[in-house]
């Protein structure tokens, strides 16, 4: 006796293996882009998290400021860009997640260091780490670099994610200082001034493509019960 796919099986597997590449499926790209909006939000504040277009930015540690440019003594200041952004406080992170969608893809964002006037940072390797969860629970991470023209010039930079961060669940940002080994938060006298600005996070909705890769390899190898009947002769 020889056993072929059902239909309502063939069907199934069909289906997931074809959602498998994600482009031809994939939303059109989306901007978190924090126009016109002024809030603070975060653990010490009434509102713990900002959600913009289905997508949820959570600080951790701290508190974040939405806002328009500022830069002018005695504030923190960041440069670059006329436009509200997000601004990290007191070594705050800022975690993304999309609770209504199966997964997404980071594209690129813009950010900037987010100093304080009181103290030099010449010479200091400053940093943005970013690490996430796909869908199938695999860590991911990519680190760019925040400080890049010396102290006093705290610009705007445009960023474009790398291939890693796709399919995910959620995605941590955070300024870190490199003191040649490690990334840390708080160095020496640096306490709560791993801070940072962050504007036009351009995200892809994805499909699930990795629950849907799991589905087409499980669709193949279920219960011969379930998918699969005998076929005469």
């Amino acid at each position: 006796m020889s056993f072929k796919l059902s239909r309502s099986g063939a069907a199934v597997v069909a289906l997931a293996c074809s959602a498998l590449s994600p482009w031809p499926l994939a939303a059109a790209p989306v901007v978190i882009a924090f126009d016109n909006q002024f809030t603070a939000v975060g653990p010490g504040q009434a509102d713990a998290s900002y959600t913009e277009q289905g997508y949820v930015l959570t600080p951790t540690g701290g508190d974040a400021l939405i806002g328009e440019s500022f830069c002018s003594f005695p504030d923190f200041c960041a440069v670059g860009n006329t436009t509200a952004f997000l601004a990290t406080l007191n070594d705050a992170g800022l975690t993304l997640t999309a609770p209504t969608r199966p997964s997404f893809t980071l594209l690129g964002f813009s950010a900037a260091f987010m100093p304080s006037p009181f103290n030099d940072y010449s010479g200091m390797d400053i940093r943005l780490q970013l690490s996430g969860t796909t869908v199938l629970g695999v860590p991911v991470a990519q680190v760019f670099s925040l400080l890049e023209a010396g102290n006093g010039d705290y610009l705007f930079s445009d960023h474009v994610a790398d291939s890693a961060l796709t399919d995910l669940r959620a995605l941590t940002f955070s300024a870190c200082f490199f003191d040649g080994v490690d990334c840390v938060s708080s160095s020496g006298l640096l306490t709560n001034d791993a801070q940072f600005a962050i504007d036009d996070i351009r995200l892809v909705p994805e499909p699930g493509v990795g629950l849907l890769a799991v589905l087409c390899l499980l669709g193949s190898a279920l219960p011969r019960r379930t998918l699969l009947r005998p076929s005469k002769g």
